[in-house]
């Protein structure tokens, strides 16, 4: 009887494995079309604006603290590039 239940218990084990990673597949969309269309930007005007900052990672928050603070109101994103010949 024992072997029996130890039996089930890996099989509901496997099986709890097996859903679990097919979920996450799913959820990641794996299986998911990949839809791929031309037209008109989603942005209909659109002001860029830039600041450049060379240096350490550590010292990015103030550059981009900066920027928020020039137009509070506008949404900010921050982009930063690693310097290839640095390593």
């Amino acid at each position: 009887m024992s072997d029996l239940i130890l039996l089930l218990l890996i099989v509901f084990l496997l099986l709890c494995l097996a859903l679990t990673v097919g979920g996450l597949l799913v959820y990641s969309g794996l299986f998911s079309d990949v839809v791929v269309k031309t037209g008109a930007p989603p942005i209909s005007n659109a002001t860029v604006a830039y600041k450049f900052k060379q240096g350490a990672y550590k010292d990015r928050g103030a550059a981009f603290t900066e920027s928020c603070s020039i137009c509070p109101k506008l949404k900010t994103i921050g982009i930063s590039y690693d310097d290839p010949e640095q390593f």
